[in-house]
């Protein structure tokens, strides 16, 4: 077991996600311009290894945090795994108690969703599991004019593009619950556009929607 640090620097954030769960996280977690932010994401059960998801990069797998945790220096791993998903395990745990990382737990939205049956009532689970996202990710919340978005959506036909993005999901998750006509659901990626439209048709099973696989910057196909 390493000693305890005597330095103030509280060492690097990363975050350890699935690859269903992560796109969101990094979304929440994104810092303004000039401001620290998270190292990076370890995935949990396979997935993609190398590249980036939202603006922050992969570092690795669960397999890589005896190396990536002293390389980076890190100081607090933030947690986001979906209960009917891939789990972080004892080895994982071991390797960062060994490293003296600081676990923060963040329950997935989707958990949340499904308990509260309905994308703007997750307060209940969040609040029960102690977790303030405005302290999280320092910034003011702002409320949504639920009125004014039903007055927009309800009884029509609403096109997300991006659907299967950190961003677009969120809006997509968001639209299906103010009982558009139909949803359509557009998407370059095939993976992503498949998952967002896997769970928006779990959560809204009686709503029409399609789900489009297309680039709207290809002005050719558009």
């Amino acid at each position: 077991m390493p000693e305890p640090s005597t330095n103030s620097d509280p060492g690097a954030t990363i975050l350890i996600a699935s690859a269903e769960t992560a796109p969101g996280l990094a979304a929440l977690v994104a810092s303004p311009p000039g401001e620290a932010r998270p190292a990076g994401i370890v995935l949990v059960g396979g997935g993609r290894m190398k590249g980036s998801i939202g603006e922050l990069p992969v570092l690795g797998g669960l397999d890589e945090l005896g190396r990536i945790c002293p390389a980076l220096r890190v100081g607090l791993a933030i947690v986001c795994l979906a209960s009917d998903g891939p789990e972080l395990g004892s080895g994982a745990r071991a390797v960062l108690r060994e490293h003296g990382v600081r676990v923060a737990q963040v329950p997935a939205l989707t958990d949340a969703i499904a308990e509260a049956r309905a994308i703007d009532e997750p307060a209940p689970t969040l609040r029960r599991a102690g977790v303030d996202f405005c302290a999280l990710i320092d910034r003011e919340p702002h409320e949504l004019d639920r009125a004014q978005v039903e007055r927009t959506l309800a009884g029509r036909c609403v096109v997300v593009t991006g659907a299967g993005g950190s961003i677009g999901s969120e809006l997509a998750r968001l639209a299906a619950g103010f009982a558009p006509s139909k949803l359509v659901l557009m998407e370059r990626s095939e993976n992503a556009l498949f998952e967002i439209d896997r769970q928006i048709a779990r959560l809204h099973p009686d709503l029409a929607r399609r789900a489009v696989l297309h680039d709207v910057v290809d002005e050719a196909a558009t």
